[in-house]
């Protein structure tokens, strides 16, 4: 459950950083309400028995994936998150 819980957070933010959809507030509370569910499942899975995967399976693939695509992106748009972005001509 924890793996399927988390699967439509990373879609969202996948998609939301390959630039296939725009931010949309709805979209981003019901994929936080799940994902909720699932860090919250792992939590006490975790809790219950300290290294157990139901919780850090997840959390090291679908971090993985998240901080890949990130970087995927950064790396594309030039470091769109650096200061100097907005203003590229001040030193």
């Amino acid at each position: 459950m924890v793996w399927l819980l988390a699967i439509p957070a990373t879609v969202e933010f996948v998609g939301g950083e390959m630039g296939w959809w725009r931010y949309n507030a709805r979209r981003q509370v019901m994929v936080t309400f799940t994902v909720g569910l699932a860090v919250g499942r792992g939590f006490f899975a975790e809790l219950s028995d300290p290294g157990n995967w139901t919780f850090w399976g997840p959390v090291l693939v679908f971090g993985s994936i998240w901080f890949a695509v990130a970087v995927l992106q950064w790396v594309r748009n030039r470091g769109q998150y650096r200061e100097d972005h907005e203003h590229p001509h001040v030193a």
